[in-house]
């Protein structure tokens, strides 16, 4: 049962854990329906009753807000559609477990009060506005509150409460880690909110792999418009294994701070700003990432401290990374098309090939694996290709390349 007490705060900040959760993200959609509800049911109350592992299908229709409040359970219930997305509505989540929510078209929804084990899979968000998670002004007893946001769809939606269709909040002060995987998403297009805002203080953050961060453009509007932004982070925040193309900014990470932020394995296409710099990024780490016609401002570690950008691709029109003044920090076995690009020592020069063909008709995660033969091909500072290392669902890593010279010694 989730535990918590409410306190008050005056500071917004945080602590998520996160890595791997219980999950069952994609597979757990062709579960057979144990009941099945209209519009007018109490959806909540089936799902405090229901038997563990037992699915509630919705007829096609409107059920507005639902508050899922104070529901224990020892297992899961999954709460989804009967047929495709049909069923719509508000969920409300506050100090529960346990409670799968998927294939439904979400006008908006908010996890909150030290809920645990919450998933939302295979949704629809594209009415109103995006998901919030928070826990401001609650201490936690129950974290790694393993929370999996798998598979959905974040179209033209504003933000939830602060300026990210998917919003991620939590404070600062003794919390645990909260355990939050974001995987397999699409957050596309226009400029009502970012992609992903995390805000105040969470930690323990995982926003990969295989999510698709594309078209958020900035426009003549007020509204911010980043794919990812932290403005506020406690440590084991990664960003590994997305795609961002045709995106106006990339991270947007140089207003908060959130020590030892991890950003690998993404490939970034047709884009034009990347911000992580200033003294904030401490510890910042940027490798294993292909970067193809970045225009505009690339800063990576300016100013900023035990900065490790290693093994990266930077071609097409990208501008080389800002490192001014960056203390205690390493850039090395980076490949770049051309001299200007480069950073740090060993470096490559010239243009690799991928398994996809050119860069600019690449199709597919798996099309920006190197080529055999290729040039930063298992030549990365750990032996593994130049580049990202994530090719997509089932796809395979480049492994590092077998050691020579060995030497036995009796």
């Amino acid at each position: 049962m989730p535990v918590c007490t409410k306190i008050k705060f005056s500071v917004a900040t945080s602590c998520v854990c996160s890595a791997f959760l219980l999950a069952a993200p994609r597979s757990a959609l062709a579960q057979q329906c144990d009941q099945t509800l209209s519009v007018g049911a109490n959806v909540a109350s089936a799902v405090a009753s229901a038997p563990n592992g037992s699915t509630i299908c919705l007829n096609n229709g409107n059920y507005g807000t639902v508050n899922f409040t104070d529901i224990a359970r020892s297992d899961y219930v999954t709460v989804r559609s009967s047929s495709g997305v049909g069923a719509q509505m508000r969920p409300r989540i506050s100090h529960s477990g346990r409670i799968r929510l998927q294939s439904m078209t979400l006008d908006d929804g908010l996890v909150t009060a030290c809920s645990s084990n919450i998933q939302v899979l295979n949704n629809r968000f594209t009415v109103n506005i995006g998901l919030g998670i928070t826990n401001y002004g609650y201490t936690c007893t129950n974290y790694p509150a393993n929370y999996l946001i798998d598979g959905n769809t974040f179209g033209l939606v504003g933000p939830s409460f602060s300026e990210g269709r998917l919003d991620i909040r939590d404070v600062d002060g003794g919390q645990g880690n909260m355990g939050i995987t974001v995987s397999n998403n699409t957050f596309d297009g226009g400029c009502r909110a970012d992609g992903v805002q995390l805000s105040g203080g969470p930690s323990g953050v995982t926003i990969g792999p295989n999510n698709i961060f594309q078209n958020i453009k900035q426009d003549s509007s007020t509204v911010h418009c980043d794919s990812i932004q932290i403005v506020g982070g406690g440590p084991n925040i990664v960003i590994n294994g997305n795609w961002f193309r045709n995106d106006s900014v990339v991270l947007q990470f140089h207003d908060g701070s959130a020590p030892g932020v991890k950003f690998t394995n993404n490939v970034i296409a047709n884009v034009q700003q990347f911000w992580a710099y200033n003294p904030v990024t401490s510890g910042f780490t940027f490798e294993h990432n292909t970067v193809y016609n970045l225009t505009d401002v690339f800063q990576v570690g300016l100013s900023s401290s035990n900065v490790t950008g290693r093994s990266n691709i930077f071609i097409g029109t990208t501008t080389a990374p800002a490192t001014t003044g960056c203390t205690g920090c390493t850039f090395g076995y980076n490949l770049s098309a051309t001299a200007a690009q480069a950073v740090g020592t060993n470096q490559l020069i010239g243009n690799p090939t991928f398994v996809g063909g050119s860069p600019g008709s690449i199709t597919s995660l798996a099309g920006w694996q190197l080529a055999p033969g290729s040039l930063g091909k298992g030549s990365g500072h750990d032996g593994a290709d130049r580049g990202t290392l994530y090719y997509g669902p089932g796809g395979t890593p480049a492994m590092p390349s077998a050691p020579t010279n060995l030497r036995v010694v009796p």
